[in-house]
């Protein structure tokens, strides 16, 4: 078994691609084996000439071949699933995305701001209000109804899991991130949290980055039209994602 892309969760279905393929090459032995017993037991008993053994042998041969290619059809779970209700909000969501990834943007630019002056505190209030004006709403709308419905039509063992977990990350990160704004609001305070507040930014940045991607990847599978070259995740070249590390006098 050999996984040709950067993502673990193939590994499952990888899994029972080759447990269907071993299946079905042990049922195709079996076919031909039989096959096979019983025309010998007919050649023993005199009812078939040697020539049309032969005959026999290589058409049994074939017969198991062509039942052996059934593993390269669709199995019944291999189907393409269903669409997801309209109800379900994935229009909605999928559009939001681009502002989502406009936010993990603003993002890396308020970490890089940060530095030993409490400058960049307002564009990190406002950074606040934002993801708990946009971000926590678009996740806790998800979980409500587009992961069920994604979930059901993919079938499989909690499919939209990973997504729910980042989901849970994601916030704790956001909760954060308001924590030590208002501690870095306080007298005093923002030489004490500037080196945390840098650090928790560019985790929730990073992290959203990759949860973008992965549920596109995903959600792909239930939109028609594939997700905008504008949608994508901003790739930045390794030179622009060095960030300074000593901040307020910490690393």
């Amino acid at each position: 078994m050999v996984l040709l892309v950067d993502r673990l969760d193939r590994a499952a279905e990888a899994v029972a691609i080759a447990r269907r393929s071993r299946r079905i090459a042990l049922q195709a032995i079996g076919l031909g084996m039989g096959l096979s017993g019983a025309a010998m037991v007919a050649a023993a008993l005199g009812l078939l000439t040697p020539l049309a053994g032969a005959v026999l042998q290589e058409g049994i041969d074939i017969a198991a071949i062509l039942f052996a290619l059934a593993a390269l059809r669709p199995g019944a779970d291999d189907a393409a699933p269903g669409a997801v209700p309209a109800d379900a909000g994935l229009a909605e969501r999928t559009a939001e995305h681009a502002g989502l990834q406009r936010l993990a943007e603003r993002l890396r630019r308020a970490g890089e701001a940060i530095s030993d002056t409490p400058t960049a505190l307002p564009a990190i209030e406002a950074l606040e209000a934002s993801l708990h004006a946009e971000l926590l709403p678009h996740q806790r709308e998800e979980e409500r109804a587009l992961y069920p419905a994604a979930a059901r039509r993919l079938g499989g063992h909690d499919p939209m899991g990973p997504l729910v977990r980042m989901h849970t990350e994601i916030e704790a990160l956001a909760a954060r991130i308001s924590a030590l704004a208002a501690i870095a609001r306080r007298e005093g305070g923002w030489a004490e949290v500037a080196p945390e507040l840098r650090r928790s930014i560019f985790a929730l940045e990073a992290l959203l980055t990759l949860h973008l991607a992965a549920e596109e990847e995903v959600l792909a599978e239930f939109v028609e039209e594939p997700f905008s070259a504008g949608a994508a995740p901003p790739r930045r070249a390794a030179a622009e994602v060095e960030r300074p590390r000593a901040v307020a006098g910490g690393r």
